[in-house]
């Protein structure tokens, strides 16, 4: 069995955050926060152009449904302020 591949970390509103993985193709991504994250693959990215996530909830996070894209970094861009944070599992690597 693999060793679970996961980050959890505390939020700051408005501070962008940078998950990194050595490589991974789908993630888990669950908010704990009570206001939005936005998501992105990409570093620099603006709220406009990121995956929007409500406050306590999760999504599964993926480029393509072939695995074919790697991800090492996952950028995400926190609405509030949390001590128990968002979490980024890798499920697919």
């Amino acid at each position: 069995m693999s060793k679970i591949k996961m980050i959890r970390q505390p939020t700051v509103a408005g501070v962008k955050m940078i998950y990194e993985f050595t490589e991974g193709v789908r993630f888990l991504i669950s908010n704990f926060t009570d206001g939005d994250i936005y998501v992105s693959d990409e570093k620099d990215a603006i709220k406009e152009n990121s995956i929007l996530i409500p406050a306590q909830c999760a999504r599964i996070f993926l480029t393509n449904e072939y695995n074919t894209h790697i991800i090492s970094n996952i950028q995400i861009i926190p609405d509030a302020t949390s001590p128990r944070g968002v979490e980024v599992q890798c499920i697919r690597w």
